[in-house]
């Protein structure tokens, strides 16, 4: 897992892996936040969310889990993920590619329903960090995430990260649950365990800050499971 400067990004983006090891290898996590940020938007409400995830890396193809103690409207939730990442040698370009898919048993939501494909590309040269990030929706229920029959959703990011600051911004196309949302989250990780996140929403169309949504102002603490 990358530093927790990108730890608000991967958050943003859904989920973000890097898997390089020769051999089988299982990581795992647990975090406290003051609220649930996801990709601009205050899922938590202003309550507090305990998440822990478990990964296992098998040389470039990974699968996993996140669990979260929940969203203000959907309750308890739990994602499901699989992929491959890789890297390009002797270039700084990495790449990811997977499925994620989102369920929520206190709201009777299974796995499938509301699902997404994500791309992920990266550079890295030095202390410098870049990544392009693009998730479909693939849900087999696309009234949960368009409210209607259509399936358009899209989530598109882009974020960089020098030391300790990292920077993403993230649009939610027009069809979506974000409808149309601008967002510009700036992080600063105090060390590798505690990282801080003002996301912003940002008028689309002339770059100024909506004055029906404030700033959301996020402390996360997370620390790693030995095995």
């Amino acid at each position: 897992m990358k530093k927790l400067v990108l730890t608000s990004l991967v958050a943003a983006l859904g989920f973000t892996a890097q898997a390089n090891a020769a051999t089988p290898e299982i990581s795992a996590s647990v975090s406290v936040a003051n609220t649930y940020l996801f990709r601009g938007v205050d899922l938590g409400a202003g309550s507090a969310q305990v998440a822990g995830d478990l990964i296992a890396d098998f040389g470039g193809l990974y699968a996993g889990a996140w669990l979260s103690s929940g969203d203000d409207a959907l309750g308890t939730e739990a994602d499901f993920f699989a992929g491959y990442a890789f890297d390009i040698a002797n270039t700084g370009i990495s790449a990811d590619l997977g499925y994620l898919t989102y369920v929520y048993p206190s709201s009777d939501v299974g796995a499938g329903e509301i699902a997404e494909v994500y791309a992920v590309l990266g550079y890295a040269y030095d202390d410098v960090e870049l990544a392009y990030a693009f998730n479909y929706d693939v849900s087999q229920d696309s009234t949960l995430t368009t409210g209607d029959s259509g399936r358009d959703w899209t989530y598109m990011s882009l974020s960089a990260a020098v030391d300790q600051f990292g920077v993403l911004v993230g649009y939610h196309n027009k069809d979506s649950v974000g409808e149309g949302l601008l967002h510009i989250d700036s992080t600063y990780a105090y060390n590798d365990n505690l990282a801080f996140t003002v996301s912003v929403p940002v008028d689309a169309e002339d770059g100024s800050t909506l004055d029906d949504n404030d700033p959301t102002y996020v402390a996360t603490l997370s620390l790693p499971i030995e095995f």
